[in-house]
């Protein structure tokens, strides 16, 4: 009696439904993904007459509000401490843009002293930033 073997047999994974899973796998995670705003201080601009549009990727932003409370990315900072994290920032990303959001309000002496502590840190690239008159 002779046998057959069934040699080679060909073995096959289903893709027909992969499109589909990875369809919802993107729609799932477009969904539930929580994008972070920026939220720092609630400031009331100064006006600006013309506005300069910068990547974002390399900015740190520094606000300095009304009651004269000094913040850099989200991160409340006594002045002393703004050549630090400045300093910190910039070995990071030698490129790196700082802008100053102040109050209409706030003394100038703050800012002049925010100003001072980013000479020591060596940021040589500053912008003040306001909104834009209407």
């Amino acid at each position: 009696m002779k046998l057959k073997r069934k040699m080679g047999q060909k073995t096959s994974i289903p893709t027909a439904s992969m499109a589909d899973i990875a369809f919802l796998l993107l729609v799932f995670f477009m969904v539930t993904t929580v994008f972070q705003k920026d939220s720092g201080i609630p400031l009331n601009l100064p006006e600006a007459e013309a506005v300069k549009k910068v990547p974002k990727r390399t900015i740190t932003r520094v606000w300095i509000d009304k009651s004269d409370r000094i913040s850099i990315d989200d991160k409340l900072v006594p002045v002393d401490l703004v050549a630090a994290v400045i300093a910190e920032g910039m070995s990071k990303n030698p490129g790196l843009l700082v802008a100053i959001r102040a109050d209409k309000e706030c003394n100038y002496e703050v800012v002049n002293d925010v100003m001072e502590q980013l000479k020591r840190a060596n940021a040589l690239r500053i912008s003040l930033i306001a909104d834009l008159e209407r």
